[in-house]
């Protein structure tokens, strides 16, 4: 008997566990609504890149797509200018032209290149300037700014202004005196540190342009015989004191003082820049005659201007313009001289009385 009861078998049960529950309802509806949000997400920016950059919407559908979206109006190196930057920056300025003079309104694509022009060179300017160790603190703004009202009637009039020129708040408008006095301040490191400088003696034999052949010979012939006094062993010092036709050097011995790229005419300063200390040109022909010029020292490893040392490190710095490439047409002269006098390009807008 026991040996049957255990051959017995339970008869199975019908259980079938549940496919679908409330619970997984619902994430699924959450799965299925986040998806058709972000589908609507990209659908919205990808319709309002296709208008910004192609049709040029200045709806307020593209101003708010560009708040939340940072659609790039130029790439300079890691840094992006957002078309948020550029629609503010461009705002002001028609701001001030409808204000002021809305007949003389240039062309938006000449403001808009201005305008990258300038955030591009910014973006050059915050990078060099943090390698190169300089900086604008908050204070040095916030005296800036009160500078600006102090001469300008007070803090009230200078709201009142930017409010009513520009549509400028005083947070932007710091904005902007932050990054001229960085330019500055840039700038002036640059002249007195990075860039090359050359500290000369000269000879000048005076000829003007215009003057006959045989006078230009003659001063030639005068000068190349000092020179030839030099190369003998003559000291440099005493012929310039003696001959030197430049009067402002000729009782320091020719001296002139440190003198960097673009501050000569350009023959005189290609002639020095290519010497070494203690090095004697040739003779040297500029508008003001024949010079010969000594070398006596040079500071300084970046013999270029600021503006062009800006340039060349915006092309090392790999620069991509979205915005901003259209070639204003020659036919627009009237348009370009009042761009270039308008808050366009590199200074702070500073509010007159």
């Amino acid at each position: 008997m026991k040996q049957e009861e255990s051959s017995v078998e339970l008869p199975k049960l019908g259980l079938k566990l549940p496919l679908k529950s409330k619970k997984m309802d619902w994430f699924k509806i959450g799965v299925i609504t986040i998806s058709v949000i972000a589908f609507a997400y990209w659908v919205c920016i990808i319709v309002a890149g296709v208008g910004i950059y192609k049709s040029r919407w200045e709806n307020k559908f593209a101003k708010v797509m560009e708040k939340i979206f940072p659609y790039p109006a130029a790439v300079v190196g890691n840094s992006l200018i957002t078309m948020d930057d550029l629609s503010k920056e461009v705002g002001y300025i028609n701001y001030f032209y409808q204000k002021t003079a809305p007949e003389q309104m240039p062309d938006s694509s000449l403001i808009e290149k201005q305008v990258v022009d300038r955030l591009i060179q910014e973006k050059v300017l915050t990078k060099l300037s943090r390698d190169n160790g300089v900086s604008i603190s908050t204070k040095e703004v916030d005296e800036q700014y009160n500078k600006i009202a102090d001469e300008n009637g007070g803090e009230d009039k200078v709201k009142q202004i930017l409010n009513d020129l520009y549509g400028l708040d005083v947070k932007s408008f710091k904005h902007l005196i932050q990054a001229q006095l960085l330019q500055e301040k840039l700038r002036d490191k640059f002249e007195k540190d990075l860039q090359m400088q050359v500290k000369a003696r000269h000879i000048l034999i005076k000829s003007a342009p215009d003057a006959p052949a045989e006078v230009k010979a003659a001063a030639q012939a005068k000068a190349t015989d000092i020179l030839n006094q030099i190369k003998n062993g003559a000291d440099f010092l005493e012929l310039a004191k003696q001959h030197s036709e430049d009067e402002a050097s000729q009782g320091q011995g020719g001296e002139l003082p440190f003198f960097s790229k673009g501050q000569n005419v350009v023959e005189f300063e290609t002639a020095a820049f290519s010497l070494n200390p203690g090095e004697i040109s040739d003779l040297v022909e500029t508008q003001y005659g024949f010079h010969i010029i000594k070398v006596e020292d040079k500071k300084g490893s970046i013999n270029s201007t600021f503006e062009d040392w800006l340039k060349d490190n915006e092309k090392k710095m790999w620069t991509l313009r979205l915005i901003g490439r259209k070639v204003v047409e020659e036919s627009q002269p009237a348009e370009e001289e009042a761009a270039s006098a308008s808050p366009a390009a590199t200074e702070t807008p500073v509010p007159a009385q």
